[in-house]
């Protein structure tokens, strides 16, 4: 089994943003239902006037996401471990926010070790 992959992302000029938990959440959830990852949880916040934090939980890890509808922007990570790779979830995500723009990093944990530097 894979020791995970995670991705960071940076969604730009989102055309749909002003979304509440229950949306996000359903958008996390396409994403999660196009690559097979099985969903185990959920929960959202939003923020007051603006904004909103959504985490899908998974049996293989976890999708989280948090808008800032003042700059057309999410960011938001995908992490799993096992055999899924979350590439064509993030697609899904980038689609329904009408995103204009992309920005991701990733990060495959197989064969890495980190350390926190001793204090």
């Amino acid at each position: 089994m894979k020791a995970g992959i995670l991705y960071a992302v940076c969604f730009y000029g989102c055309n749909k943003i002003d979304y509440k938990g229950k949306d996000l959440l359903f958008i996390l959830k396409e994403g999660a239902r196009r690559v097979g990852a099985t969903i185990t949880g959920e929960t959202s916040y939003d923020f007051y006037p603006q904004g909103t934090s959504a985490v899908l939980m998974l049996a293989e890890s976890h999708y989280a996401i948090h808008t800032f509808p003042e700059k057309k922007k999410a960011v938001a990570c995908f992490h799993t471990c096992g055999n899924i790779d979350s590439w064509e979830a993030i697609k899904v995500v980038a689609h329904l926010l009408e995103a204009e723009k992309i920005i991701s990093k990733k990060i495959d944990f197989d064969g890495y070790y980190f350390t926190l530097p001793e204090t």
